[in-house]
């Protein structure tokens, strides 16, 4: 029997280097108080004043990869530009909920520190209610991406993960003593 996909969710991974873990101390250090959005525990900045700071040679890059994806893959025809960005640090026991980005196009976070064990990336499949509503009573062998609920990426140094912003997703709990620190972003 032929399979085809009927509707695919892409994940873009992409590794870009950068030095920057004391450049998100300093903007820590000049509001520690931040913001709470999807964080449980831990410091969410407020947004990136993007063009103008000391994190532009990164958001530009991020900028230039998402026009890419927009272009090459999901074929818009107009220039998109980030229309806010954000540093997470997550301590010992920090997390970030269950949630999505409204009104953008993509949505990603670049991963700036990640000691080991200190949380991954979960993308949520976009049927999950109805998946476990409907398959809870079956014993499934074999995950894969069709009947899997969930898809886990993990946190890793200088990796820049990117997906539709429609996409809902989570943090693990950072369970090292270490913190994790990364760069969230909306693509419009």
């Amino acid at each position: 029997m032929n399979q085809n996909p009927l509707f695919t969710v892409p994940i873009f991974i992409e590794r870009i280097d950068y030095s920057i873990e004391k450049l998100c101390y300093k903007a820590y250090e000049k509001d520690p108080k931040g913001v709470n959005n999807s964080n449980l525990g831990g410091w969410h900045s407020g947004n990136i004043n993007y063009p103008d700071s000391p994190f532009f040679f990164i958001l530009s890059d991020i900028e230039k990869i998402c026009q890419e994806i927009c272009v090459n893959v999901l074929k818009i025809d107009r220039d998109v530009f980030i229309g806010k960005s954000w540093i997470n640090i997550n301590r010992k026991g920090n997390s970030n909920l269950n949630h999505s980005h409204p009104q953008c196009i993509l949505s990603g976070v670049y991963y700036v520190k990640t000691p080991e064990n200190s949380g991954n990336l979960v993308l949520m499949h976009p049927a999950y209610d109805m998946m476990t509503r409907d398959w809870s009573g079956y014993n499934i062998d074999n995950y894969n991406d069709i009947n899997s609920l969930t898809m886990t990426y993990t946190s890793a140094k200088g990796i820049l993960y990117v997906f539709p912003s429609w996409v809902k997703h989570y943090v693990e709990s950072n369970k090292s003593d270490e913190e994790r620190i990364s760069i969230s972003f909306n693509i419009a």
